[in-house]
């Protein structure tokens, strides 16, 4: 096999089979050697590492990876691929780094790492991937060194589409030195405010961080965003933004510690779906009063597309308005009209 594809040097596509491992351990110089290549598929094929003569592949526009589970990362020779436009390493479980220079990867619309649970952060630049439209999970990292991505690098992406996982908000804010009020700085920015074509996004705290409220204000969607889910938020309130987010449909929080009240939601007139779980302190859905909410808002029908309504495991719930003690003192409740 080897032999044959030494001798063509002008294949553009070549996918590969399990048994690929023995293959590139004998003939390494075999890819370096097919120049034209356009697409290489190597997914599911249980490689360790990619030879660093991939980065010799000048015309190569599709890397395919998916699947491999003991690849843990990519040769740096892999940021000379200028003309790759589609990543594929989903399914690589125990994927860790990104290239340091993957910012090179100028022509990059798709970089997919859809179950890269041990993925440690995202490389430093990852911003001036300003083509990027498919990037899924987004993952801020513990550490400060010189090569780790923060979250402002989301700045430069606004070709983003479809769905984004961040995860790792802890992090944010580095909490130590310089590093730390250069950061607390760059969180003035609003980093998802200007993607017109993100439709879903996932917010995901693993444990309380410095400043989390800041940091949440600073994710403000477009009001084009249809799907929000928030876990393990530790913040003592919800930002003001997200009465905004006028064309949500979705709206899902889950594992919040301290937060005590949401926001407004009259203004959400195509929300349909609402799951609140496990908000230890929440003791009202809406910081503002009943009637203050349901006068201010344009429809005499407190959110008319309300299709689905769960709330459970929020102990310490007083009622959907603050100053809602009990139903006794609340004979005029929202009307649903949707509600199943």
């Amino acid at each position: 096999m080897g032999n044959t594809l030494l001798k063509a040097t002008k294949v553009r596509s070549f996918a590969g089979n399990m048994d690929l491992p023995l293959y590139l351990q004998n003939y390494t110089a075999s890819i370096a050697n097919c120049k034209y290549m356009r697409m290489l598929d190597l997914s599911g094929s249980d490689i360790k590492m990619l030879p660093h003569s991939i980065g010799n592949l000048k015309h190569l526009k599709a890397l395919y990876l998916s699947g491999n589970r003991y690849l843990l990362k990519l040769p740096s020779s892999l940021s000379r691929l200028q003309l790759l436009e589609t990543l594929d390493l989903n399914g690589c479980s125990n994927f860790r780094t990104l290239p340091n220079k993957t910012s090179r990867l100028v022509s990059l619309k798709h970089l997919l790492i859809d179950g890269c649970h041990k993925l440690d952060y995202m490389p430093r630049g990852l911003g001036k991937l300003t083509r990027l439209q498919t990037l899924r999970w987004l993952v801020v990292g513990r550490t400060t060194g010189k090569n780790v991505g923060q979250l402002s690098e989301l700045n430069g992406l606004n070709k983003l589409k479809g769905e984004l996982h961040i995860l790792g908000l802890q992090n944010a804010i580095a909490k130590h030195g310089s590093t730390y009020l250069k950061d607390k700085l760059n969180l003035k920015s609003t980093y998802l405010k200007d993607k017109l074509n993100l439709k879903s996004l996932v917010l995901g705290w693993g444990c309380r961080g410095g400043e989390d409220e800041t940091v949440l204000e600073c994710i403000q969607p477009h009001p084009n965003l249809e799907k929000l889910r928030v876990i393990g938020y530790p913040g003592s309130k919800m930002s003001s933004w997200l009465s905004s987010v006028t064309n949500l449909s979705e709206l899902i929080l889950y594992g919040f510690a301290n937060c005590q009240h949401l926001q407004p939601l009259h203004q959400l007139y195509s929300l349909k779906v609402i799951r609140l779980s496990s908000l230890e302190a929440l003791e009202n859905v809406s910081e503002t009063e009943r009637q203050e909410e349901l006068v201010s808002g344009k429809s005499t029908i407190f959110l008319p597309s309300l299709e689905e309504l769960e709330i459970k495991y929020c102990l310490n719930l007083k009622g959907w308005w603050k100053g809602d003690v009990g139903e006794a003192s609340n004979p005029h409740l929202p009307c649903f009209p949707c509600l199943s």
